[in-house]
């Protein structure tokens, strides 16, 4: 089985384009919450999309849907950037109704873990899940995590020193959080391959066993995986 892996969607419908019939689709998360320099089409649209996102959902049960920090703010209080207060009530009770349909990571076979920003070491350590070595393990772990109030304000801004800071460049910011710079240097899995979006690449770039697929707002790629072997290609 392939896993094809798409990035953060803020309400483009480019990915109808990169979706593939003979893989389990993953999505990166970020649904919602448009840059408004892609137009006010993409805001006014974005409702629609998670609707027709969640339609595809329910015609291939096996596609992942993952929480990224721009769909968590619409379930926990800490909002981010481009935070739709107009429709924030509307988008929590959806978020809510629908919660088992979403995870917040998954893993490919023993040697890949996708996740909407990545895990740092000491972020997994100060979540009480330094234990937690293979990529299934840290997935279920992150998975459980929906469970409750106090788990999902983990996934906020981390255990960062002042509640709210959002640049990601502490050690131990979330796995929805975390910038590339600081996965890279601190990386909870550096055997196996972590792949993640949140920040905008112009292509899938890799590095040291991190695979950054926020592409899509730039070369509408998506990103295929074979669990066995490891390899990757656009």
């Amino acid at each position: 089985m392939k896993y094809n892996i798409i990035g953060d969607i803020h309400g483009r419908k480019r990915w109808r384009e990169l979706v593939k019939p003979d893989a389990i689709n993953i999505f990166l998360g970020d649904y919602l919450d448009p840059y408004p320099e892609e137009g006010q089409q993409l805001i006014a649209e974005e409702w629609g999309n998670l609707h027709d996102i969640m339609r595809f959902k329910r015609e291939h049960p096996e596609t992942v849907l993952l929480l990224g920090n721009h769909d968590l703010h619409y379930i926990w209080q800490e909002h981010s950037s481009r935070y739709n207060s107009m429709c924030a009530m509307m988008y929590n009770l959806y978020f809510k109704e629908h919660l088992a349909d979403f995870q917040l990571a998954y893993a490919i076979g023993d040697r890949a873990l996708v996740t909407h920003a990545g895990v740092p070491d000491k972020w997994l350590r100060l979540a009480g899940m330094e234990h937690l070595k293979s990529p299934q393990a840290i997935a279920d772990g992150l998975n459980s995590m929906l469970s409750g109030d106090l788990q999902l304000e983990k996934l906020t801004a981390g255990f960062s020193f002042e509640k709210g800071d959002y640049s990601g460049t502490s050690p131990t910011a979330s796995p929805v959080w975390v910038r590339p710079e600081t996965l890279l240097e601190h990386n909870a899995l550096p055997d196996c391959l972590q792949i993640v979006g949140h920040t905008q690449v112009p292509e899938l770039m890799r590095a040291e066993n991190v695979c950054f697929c926020d592409c899509l707002g730039h070369a509408a790629q998506s990103l295929t995986i074979e669990p066995t072997t490891n390899n990757t290609q656009s």
